[in-house]
């Protein structure tokens, strides 16, 4: 039996499509593999509360560490050849100043790498942009596409060549809305946004 722990940031309103993401993965483990969980208990703000969630995870640790996204950090003090990381994408390095961008990037990305076994990320994209910003060895990172929930059922429907529908799903900025419109803009299709303007 594999004893695997998941890492999971600290609950954020507007914010759980890593938990969603891997509650799933969770359900649909092999049965030698025995999946735990452990939601950190302070938000990632600020220098204190991110140096006691390193501690807290410590004691935590199982045959297979997983941190899930949004909480890199927490990889500092975790054992090394135990320890797998997901990045989902990259958008806080590309959207922050040069400062901010410079402490994120060795913090968030940097030493946490350098303090895990595998990264996975979801796309291939994902690991270019990875590894532009970060030296590493390409091979420690591994493209795991996100899965499709088991409730979400496919329906095949006659493809609309005159007008076809496009499902944009969230609104927050890493969405990135707005080149969307701008790419689809004199295209005839129809729009269907899923998330608060």
């Amino acid at each position: 039996m594999i004893h695997t722990i998941f890492f999971f940031r600290k609950p954020v309103p507007d914010y759980h499509s890593i938990e969603e993401l891997f509650r799933n993965v969770m359900e649909h483990l092999p049965p030698d593999i025995k999946p735990d969980q452990h939601i950190v208990k302070r938000e990632s703000k600020g220098i204190i509360n991110r140096v006691l969630n390193i501690f807290e995870v410590i004691s935590c640790q199982q045959d297979v560490n997983h941190i899930t996204g949004d909480i890199n950090y927490i990889a500092y003090l975790l054992h090394k050849n135990k320890t797998v990381l997901t990045i989902h994408d990259l958008e806080i390095i590309k959207r922050s100043n040069f400062f901010k961008r410079a402490v994120l990037l060795f913090f968030w990305f940097v030493v946490p790498i350098k303090r895990v076994r595998y990264v996975t990320v979801i796309s291939s994209f994902t690991k270019q942009e990875l590894l532009k910003w970060v030296r590493t060895v390409p091979s420690k990172i591994v493209v795991i596409p996100n899965c499709i929930p088991g409730n979400i059922l496919h329906h095949p429907q006659p493809f609309n060549n005159n007008c076809p529908v496009i499902l944009q799903v969230g609104t927050k900025q890493n969405k990135n809305l707005p080149n969307l419109i701008k790419a689809i803009e004199g295209i005839p299709c129809k729009l269907i946004i899923l998330g608060q303007l």
